[in-house]
């Protein structure tokens, strides 16, 4: 990549980052950070949709977007069972819809009904995290945090030491020198999130052990990275480079968002239950 290329990568990562952080971490704008996932959601179903169509696929296109768009919203009620619900409506509305129109295609429906969770309740959990009182904002940050550091890293450190290629078929570029890369300043990453709340004091984060911020954040990088793998195994499914063009040197929704919508159930289902303990 060019220098050009990698500037613009990394001014629209700096302005993707700032708008969020703005969102998340100001209380009275949280509706907008919903409206805001939401939105990508839709987008990002809207790429979707057009991938499974370079199949000849015929999915409920539009419905699905709605649909898929709704799912994602009703995290902003902090409810897991609404979210659940939501799942569970969106995808029988997804088949009548089907049904109604005429198409009996099994491979229109499914990828329909996939969309609906893959990207509708998958991203609805951020809006979930954000919802977990007092630490929301400090937990959507972590999750952040840790799929941009294992990203960027991977990125980096595989375009200056990757060898031995991850998954050749499905993304070239990727090495297990970068991923591991990655995954390590992923770790060192939450380990400066421990320090922020055990020694400056910083309650926006959960007094966890350093241990326990290790745990989750191991696992958090491994599944980013393979929410990135699992979008790019749909792309060369669809025949396409790209989801789309929506970020300036990123791709589209789906390119930036493919770790996010992976590691975000996992961390709300991890972190809720550690606070009953």
């Amino acid at each position: 990549m060019g220098d050009n290329a990698f500037r613009t990568r990394l001014l629209t990562a700096i302005a993707i980052l700032s708008v969020l952080l703005f969102l998340i971490w100001a209380p009275f704008l949280e509706f907008f950070f919903a409206l805001l996932v939401t939105g990508l959601a839709a987008y990002g179903l809207r790429e979707y949709h057009r991938m499974v169509e370079h199949r000849q696929i015929q999915t409920e296109t539009v419905g699905g977007i709605i649909i898929g768009a709704a799912v994602t919203f009703s995290g902003y009620f902090h409810h897991q069972q609404t979210l659940s619900l939501a799942l569970y409506g969106g995808c029988a509305a997804v088949a009548i819809l089907h049904i109604v129109r005429g198409q009996y295609s099994l491979p229109g429906l499914a990828c329909s009904v996939f969309g609906v969770l893959y990207i509708g309740w998958f991203g609805g959990h951020i809006l979930l995290l954000r919802g977990i009182p007092q630490f929301g904002a400090g937990l959507v940050t972590m999750t952040i945090a840790v799929v941009a550091l294992t990203d960027g890293a991977a990125y980096i450190l595989g375009s200056m030491f990757g060898k031995h290629r991850m998954a050749p078929t499905l993304s070239p570029k990727k090495s297990w020198e970068g991923a591991i890369g990655g995954f390590a300043v992923a770790l060192a990453g939450m380990t400066v999130i421990y320090l922020l709340g055990s020694v400056i004091g910083w309650h926006a984060f959960p007094a966890w052990s350093l241990k326990r911020y290790l745990v989750i954040g191991a696992l958090l990088s491994v599944a980013g990275q393979t929410g990135d793998l699992a979008e790019s195994a749909l792309k060369r499914a669809a025949g396409v480079k790209d989801s789309g063009t929506f970020f300036p040197g990123h791709g589209g929704v789906l390119d930036r968002g493919d770790s996010y919508l992976f590691v975000a159930p996992l961390a709300y289902y991890l972190a809720t239950p550690l606070f009953y303990q």
